[in-house]
C-alpha cells in the first residue's frame, strides 16, 4: 500500500516526475511549433517571438503561440527579413575581405568590424522581438531604441550571439537536437535581456 502511494506520488500532478519533465515537455513542444512555423523561412521572425511569449507564458498552451504568431504578423516578419538581408551583406563582407584583402592588419580590422556590427544587429532583432515596447515605437524608433540598448549591453549582445552560434553548432552535429534547441535558446535570451529597459 506504502509502495503504491509513493508511486502515485511520484506520477501526480504535483509529483517529482511532473515537475521535472513539465518544463523539458514544454521545451519541446515549444521547439515543434517553432519548426513548423518556421518552415517558410521568411516566417522565423513570428515563429521566433511567438516562441518567446509562449516559452514565457504562465500556461503554455497552443492558443497561446498560435495567438503571438499571428499578432502583428507582418511587423515581425519585417524584423527578421531586415535582419536577414543585413546578415547576408555582412558576410559577403567578410568573404570578399578575407580573399580581396591582401594586407593583414586591415583585413583583421575590418573582419572585426563586421562581426561587431552582426553581434549588435543580432541583439536589435532578439530585442525587438523580446520587448514588445520597443517594437511599439515603430520600426524606425524601435529599431534606434533596440540598437542603442544593444550597444549599451554589448557583452550581453554578445552573449547572445554565442548562444545561437553554440546552438547553430550542435544542430550540424546532432540534427535531432531541432527538438529542444530552439526553446532552449529563447530562454537563454529572454534571460539575458530581462533586465534591459530603455532609459526612463
Amino acid at each position: 500500500m506504502r509502495k503504491g502511494a509513493a508511486q502515485m506520488g511520484f506520477f501526480a500532478y504535483d509529483g517529482i516526475f511532473n515537475k521535472i519533465m513539465g518544463p523539458v515537455f514544454d521545451v519541446m513542444v515549444g521547439s515543434l511549433f517553432w519548426l513548423v512555423c518556421a518552415i517558410p523561412l521568411v516566417t522565423i521572425g513570428n515563429a521566433t517571438n511567438a516562441l518567446i511569449v509562449f516559452m514565457h507564458a504562465d500556461k503554455k498552451t497552443p492558443q497561446v503561440f498560435f495567438r503571438a504568431f499571428i499578432t502583428d504578423f507582418w511587423r515581425h516578419m519585417q524584423f527578421w527579413l531586415s535582419y536577414f538581408g543585413v546578415s547576408v551583406l555582412l558576410a559577403v563582407n567578410i568573404w570578399f575581405s578575407q580573399r580581396a584583402i591582401t594586407a593583414p592588419l586591415l583585413a583583421v580590422g575590418l573582419i572585426t568590424f563586421y562581426w561587431t556590427i552582426w553581434i549588435l544587429f543580432s541583439a536589435v532583432f532578439i530585442l525587438l522581438l523580446s520587448k514588445p515596447a520597443l517594437a511599439d515605437l515603430g520600426f524606425k524608433n524601435g529599431f534606434l531604441a533596440a540598437l542603442y540598448l544593444a550597444a549599451r549591453h554589448l557583452g550581453k549582445s554578445l552573449l547572445a550571439s554565442l548562444v545561437a552560434a553554440a546552438a547553430v553548432f550542435i544542430l550540424y552535429l546532432a540534427p535531432i537536437a531541432i527538438l529542444v534547441i530552439p526553446a532552449t535558446v529563447a530562454v537563454c535570451w529572454q534571460k539575458l535581456f530581462q533586465q534591459v529597459t530603455l532609459p526612463a
